[in-house]
């Protein structure tokens, strides 16, 4: 259970990017995981590509979303700081067209986006806990696919910044 003065109240100003060889990094974790994905040239890693046990350091960071066959998300996996940061666990909770909620951004849509694409994007924004805390941070959320190269996962990281004024 996460500690409830973290909990957020929200998630706003998000600027969404997709990701090329100009993308900055703030996050050492986010160039991690991407570094890990922008080297396989032939597109998109597969699921069973990806090995924790060899990226250890992005573990408590780390989340999955399944893109699922009827057509709608669901978080599958979410490390403890994952959790943390957005202030509960939400494995399991499937992600419908319209999405909203705390997430501060139309977030089926965004993920669908990476599906359609393929391709790599990041986030930046502004979490605000309960607490009237404001923190910074930055995710990166990267498509897998299966062994017929459709996206069925997208693996991602979400990390704190530093603490921060609102905008």
């Amino acid at each position: 259970m996460s500690d409830p003065a973290f909990n957020i109240n929200l998630i706003f100003d998000i600027k969404e990017e997709p990701v090329d060889a100009a993308t900055t990094f703030r996050g050492a974790l986010s160039r991690h995981l991407h570094d890990w994905w922008a080297g396989y040239k032939n597109g998109p890693p597969r699921r069973k590509d990806f090995d924790i046990t060899e990226h250890a350091s992005l573990a408590a960071n780390i989340f999955i979303v399944e893109c699922r066959t009827d057509g709608n998300f669901a978080f599958r996996l979410l490390g403890d700081e994952a959790i943390h940061i957005i202030g509960r666990n939400r494995t399991g909770e499937v992600l419908k067209p319209g999405a909203v909620g705390e997430y501060g951004h139309e977030i089926f849509e965004y993920y669908a986006r990476i599906a359609r694409s393929r391709a790599c994007m990041k986030c930046v924004g502004y979490l605000k806990f309960q607490d009237s805390n404001v923190a910074r941070f930055e995710s990166i959320d990267c498509p897998l696919v299966d062994d017929e190269g459709k996206v069925t996962r997208i693996i991602g990281i979400m990390e704190t910044l530093e603490p921060a004024a609102l905008p």
